[in-house]
């Protein structure tokens, strides 16, 4: 039912349309609210972390709409703040839960053992690798990380993860802006050189955590072949 809502939605509402309509809207109230603006955005940002949603998306369109600063800022603190959160609501009120639906995920049981033979190391490259950012948070503290770790991992490594996300929204909007014309003629040359800046560092960094990210996928699988781990986590 929904799939259906979905595709009648897109043929029959001007999808193009629709979106340019909500970022005038949200760029009229950046100006108008920016404080209301930033807290309401971190908030939903947030909450999004604590319901196991990734934040690739959100963080694309946040630098979009809203431009490198607000949504490196909102990204990183909320980032910071929801993993946290789920870290400690993890370790405590939540810990039974989770162990009984998560209990017997074969990432988790693979590196529950590693964590406390090698805790900075795991929590670095699982904080690099390509699984499911609420993996990252709930899922540490299922597997008993401890909270020194984890934050010696959240903190440098989301700060460029964040950055190479966050500056391919707001390049997005700059060539959104070239491609427009919406521009004066010394602002064309300012655009261009921030573009390609901004492309090679993106590059350079999106290649190093590409390389760590297979480092991290290695040290996993080596831990999953090698792991005298139980079947379950307790």
């Amino acid at each position: 039912m929904a799939v259906c809502a979905c595709i009648v939605t897109v043929f029959v509402v001007d999808v193009p349309a629709a979106v340019q309509h909500a970022q005038t809207v949200a760029e009229e109230w950046k100006y108008e609210y920016p404080v209301l603006v930033f807290c309401v955005t971190l908030s939903v940002f947030i909450a999004g972390v604590l319901a196991f949603l990734p934040t690739t998306i959100p963080e694309l369109v946040m630098a979009f709409v809203l431009g490198f600063n607000e949504g490196y800022a909102i990204a990183y603190v909320g980032k910071i703040i929801g993993a946290t959160a789920c870290f400690f609501l993890g370790r405590t009120v939540l810990r039974a839960w989770l162990l009984e639906r998560f209990g017997q995920n074969r990432v988790l049981v693979a590196f529950s053992g590693a964590i406390n033979t090698q805790p900075y190391r795991t929590a670095c490259l699982l904080r690099i690798a390509y699984i499911p950012f609420p993996l990252k948070n709930y899922g540490v503290a299922m597997a008993g990380m401890a909270p020194l770790p984890f934050f010696a991992a959240l903190l440098p490594v989301e700060l460029l993860d964040t950055y190479v996300q966050v500056s391919i929204g707001s390049s997005a909007k700059d060539l959104q802006t070239l491609f427009s014309g919406e521009y004066t003629p010394e602002q064309e040359g300012a655009i261009r050189l921030q573009l390609m800046a901004v492309g090679a560092e993106v590059v350079v960094l999106a290649l190093a955590l590409a390389y760590l990210a297979r480092l991290a996928h290695k040290f996993l699988h080596d831990v999953d072949e090698g792991s005298s781990a139980p079947a379950l986590l307790l």
